[in-house]
């Protein structure tokens, strides 16, 4: 697999409650100018629907195409819902 790097651009990771035991990379919404804590509920594009799920972490780089990396759609905290400490 290529990895893809975003220079200057935080790639997300995101849990979702899926079948899929993995976290899911995800660009930073475009009206959100400050960066995401880990903690923090999101909503998603997940296949043909929206799904919240919670940014575990960041990265500046994924496996994933960049054609296949959809945004982030709204942050719904102010601030993290769960503590550093409960993620690790």
């Amino acid at each position: 697999m290529n990895k893809s790097e975003f220079s200057g651009q935080a790639i997300y990771q995101v849990a979702i409650a899926s079948p899929l035991r993995r976290l899911f990379d995800y660009l930073p919404p475009a009206q959100h100018t400050s960066e995401l804590a880990p903690g923090t509920r999101v909503t998603v594009p997940f296949g043909t629907r929206s799904v919240t799920g919670l940014v575990v972490g960041k990265q500046a780089e994924t496996s994933q195409p960049a054609s296949k990396l959809k945004a982030i759609t709204e942050v719904l905290d102010t601030a993290p819902l769960l503590p550093a400490t409960l993620l690790d």
